[in-house]
């Protein structure tokens, strides 16, 4: 196939969407002729991983606004504005593209959400939206953020749910698109009932397992050591719950009191919640929790492949990177079942918890703790089985080999129908 891919997020040494978008992009390109429409800002990396290892059936094209339009860009600050400003100038680059090469698929991959319009709709061919995100944190856990961020969520709630009613663009997505890929069943909920026989469940994450060595016996050596060395690393934000998981420390500790000394936290990460975090863990625990801030992503790496857990307490993510690749390096995660990470952690490889209240969160947590630190030989199997895990079924062959499926049956569907 012949395939044109929107994405705004694509980069070679990053994780996250960055990470998605590339490993996406290269996947397809393996098997298919890829044009990739991305940002400017990403062509120096991608033009050095290309001249590393080159692909004949990548093609790369960049669009950005003007200097003159994006002046009030710094850093993160209107980064959403941005984003929505660069969908208007990859349709008209793909424009560009589309006027010399004819598609069989038009695809809007990253940053992809079920507010956020995309228009690469507008172009000639069959086009896949997604996979696409969305949803809100369950209400229980809306408590325990502050006034704004209890704000900000019930904000997103009112716009998500008049957007996808009321917004042209994305409603045209919906009614061109041959398929809508989605990343959660609360994403298909949240669609119009219309739009829902189009959507199929598919991940957008994966990675390539080779990137991530991995040693059993070296891996099993690591389970045996005294100190329970629990991990997380991401944004520092409210809906990650870390308040939750540093309460589940508090709790460990009060409740089984010879862990003292033998549970550490380590927290790599920046974010409006750093303080908030540093103040619930008091003095206390100051020999217990570390916030070491932003780590370049190599020593980040290293740093995890030597703990024991990787803590992920969101209560809304999908199948976020992070936890996957702590699981490529025999890192077992701790989650909630909630969001989407269901479909990457279950009960043979990790500790998957129902998100019931926050109370029960801190609960099953500290009991979790106490458990794996006490039963090493459990927490060794856990770890050999996170990464069987992520080999057999999170890895880009596999998920590039889904879609492909998953897009042959649409597009049959469409001939059968004579459309």
């Amino acid at each position: 196939m012949k395939i044109l891919v929107s994405a705004f997020a694509c980069h070679p040494e990053m994780g996250s969407e960055d990470g998605v978008g590339w490993g996406w992009v290269t996947g397809l390109a393996q098997r298919h002729q890829v044009h990739v429409v991305t940002r400017k800002a990403r062509r120096e990396a991608i033009e050095a991983a290309l001249a590393r290892r080159p692909m004949p059936n990548l093609c790369l094209h960049y669009a950005d606004p003007p200097p003159w339009l994006i002046f009030w860009k710094k850093g993160s600050r209107g980064f959403m504005a941005y984003a929505l400003l660069w969908q208007f100038f990859a349709l008209i680059k793909g424009w560009h593209v589309c006027r010399k090469e004819r598609f069989d698929i038009v695809q809007h991959l990253t940053y992809g959400n079920l507010w956020l319009p995309n228009y690469f709709f507008l172009l000639p061919g069959n086009f896949v939206w997604g996979p696409v995100g969305g949803g809100l944190v369950p209400a229980a856990f809306r408590a325990g953020y502050g006034w704004r961020a209890r704000l900000v969520e019930l904000l997103r709630g009112v716009v998500q749910r008049l957007l996808n009613r009321l917004n042209l663009p994305i409603l045209l997505a919906m009614k061109r698109a041959r398929l809508i890929l989605v990343r959660t069943e609360e994403t298909i909920r949240l669609l119009p009932k219309w739009a829902r026989e189009k959507a199929v469940l598919l991940p957008e994450t994966a990675l390539d397992p080779a990137v991530f060595p991995f040693d059993p016996e070296q891996r099993n050596h690591q389970s045996q050591k005294p100190t329970l060395n629990v991990v997380y690393a991401g944004r520092l934000l409210p809906l990650k719950n870390l308040h939750l998981a540093i309460a589940a420390f508090r709790r460990s500790f009060s409740e089984h009191p010879e862990l003292a000394g033998g549970l550490r936290f380590d927290v790599y990460g920046e974010g409006p919640q750093l303080e908030t975090c540093r103040r619930l863990a008091g003095p206390e625990l100051n020999r217990s929790i570390f916030f070491h801030g932003h780590l370049e992503r190599g020593v980040l790496m290293e740093r995890l492949r030597q703990a024991h857990l990787f803590t992920h307490l969101s209560a809304k993510d999908t199948a976020a990177m992070a936890p996957m690749e702590a699981m490529a390096l025999g890192v077992p995660v701790i989650c909630l079942n909630c969001g989407g990470m269901g479909n990457l952690v279950d009960s043979r490889c990790g500790v998957i918890l129902e998100a019931g209240s926050p109370e029960q969160v801190v609960q099953t947590v500290a009991d979790a703790l106490g458990e794996l630190a006490r039963n090493r030989q459990e927490l060794a199997r856990l770890s050999l089985a996170a990464r069987d895990r992520i080999e057999r079924s999170f890895s880009w062959p596999g998920r590039i080999g889904q879609f492909e499926a998953i897009v042959e049956k649409a597009l049959q569907r469409r001939h059968a129908a004579g459309s």
